[in-house]
């Protein structure tokens, strides 16, 4: 009866909307539409713990109906009493169980619905600046985590659309950046973060069996992406965010990598070097108790107590200076500063002692 009640009575205004929103066209709530909102929320969370339970208690070919079930009758009642916060959580939780479901099930159509039934609401808190932040930041890595094991099994969606997985997660990327970036809870580390998936995205589309080289254009974007999310961790200190720092020169070195011209290889490498550079040398200025003491004790190469290389630099060079030489490009500067990433000596020197072609 109190849920019958609630669906007639007009919606209320959520918490955290402006304070006039209340007014325009609603009436006064009373203590009995309080209390229906109180039945309304407690039935919600008590089906959104039974699915929740069922989902960590799910495996191969489990059904998961009776989970769905009762997370859409517990998003209904949560959007109905106002309660878009809890809502979001909802979402994040239909948003598993798909995935979930992705695992055993080699259907498009399954991977697509959290993403369309998402959308409607993510696009209302969006306008309502109604985010609950973290519920959604997580939606959005879930959706982001699953892409690349989609595209090696499916590449394309074979449901008539012109868009694929990929680009159906940039939209959602870029949807969740705008709202950080222009809404009034600002959050650095999160925009960041943001700037990172949104570059790795490019990456990962470019690993599609067959597909074509990165436009210019995604291209230019994509090393936006990855430069801000590194400058955002050199400001935050290099040291104190190696792993971040390094994750994103990475990106912003295979991006260059992706290039259409014979010298993009030999940016990627002298990009990593730069940044191996500056990693040194910040190090070398500590002193070396100082140094391991944020957790990235294995992220220098030591000679004494003196930093000499970062290793996981040194592999994306060794790297790349393998895809080089495999193609033919810029083979003479590449075998050079090859001989040098192995024996983990300095690579600027030779950088600019070796002339470039032509």
């Amino acid at each position: 009866r109190a849920t019958t009640r609630l669906r007639k009575a007009p919606a209320p205004a959520p918490k955290d909307a402006p304070s006039g929103a209340e007014g325009a066209g609603q009436r006064r709530q009373t203590a009995e539409d309080q209390a229906t909102l109180k039945v309304a929320r407690k039935l919600a969370h008590l089906y959104n713990e039974e699915a929740r339970a069922a989902l960590v208690h799910s495996g191969p070919g489990s059904n998961t109906e009776r989970a769905e079930e009762l997370l859409s009758q517990a998003h209904q009642w949560m959007m109905l009493s106002g309660d878009l916060s809890n809502a979001s959580r909802v979402l994040l939780n239909l948003s598993e169980l798909h995935a979930i479901r992705s695992e055993f099930k080699n259907q498009n159509s399954v991977y697509c619905r959290p993403d369309e039934r998402s959308r409607r609401h993510l696009l209302r808190f969006i306008t309502g600046r109604l985010f609950m932040w973290w519920p959604v930041i997580a939606y959005e890595v879930l959706l982001h985590t699953f892409v690349l094991e989609y595209i090696s099994l499916f590449g394309f969606l074979s449901s008539g659309r012109d868009e694929t997985i990929v680009d159906l997660a940039d939209r959602h990327l870029q949807m969740l950046w705008s709202c950080l970036h222009y809404n009034q809870l600002k959050d650095e580390r999160e925009i960041a973060v943001c700037h990172f998936h949104m570059a790795d995205l490019a990456l990962q589309e470019e690993r599609i069996p067959g597909a074509p080289p990165m436009p210019k254009v995604r291209l230019t974007l994509a090393l936006r992406h990855a430069r801000k999310s590194a400058d955002y961790w050199e400001r935050s200190g290099a040291l104190q965010y190696t792993k971040d720092f390094v994750a994103s020169h990475i990106r912003v070195a295979r991006l260059l990598e992706s290039q259409q011209r014979s010298s993009a290889f030999f940016e990627a490498t002298e990009h990593l070097a730069e940044v191996e550079a500056t990693l040194v040398a910040l190090a070398n200025r500590q002193s070396p108790g100082s140094r391991t003491s944020n957790g990235d004790e294995g992220m220098f190469t030591l000679q004494g107590s003196k930093a000499i290389a970062v290793p996981p630099l040194r592999r994306e060079m060794s790297r790349v200076c393998q895809a080089g030489i495999r193609q033919g490009e810029d083979v003479d500067r590449l075998k050079v500063l090859y001989g040098r990433v192995l024996r983990n000596e300095p690579i600027r020197p030779v950088q600019d002692s070796v002339p470039s072609p032509g």
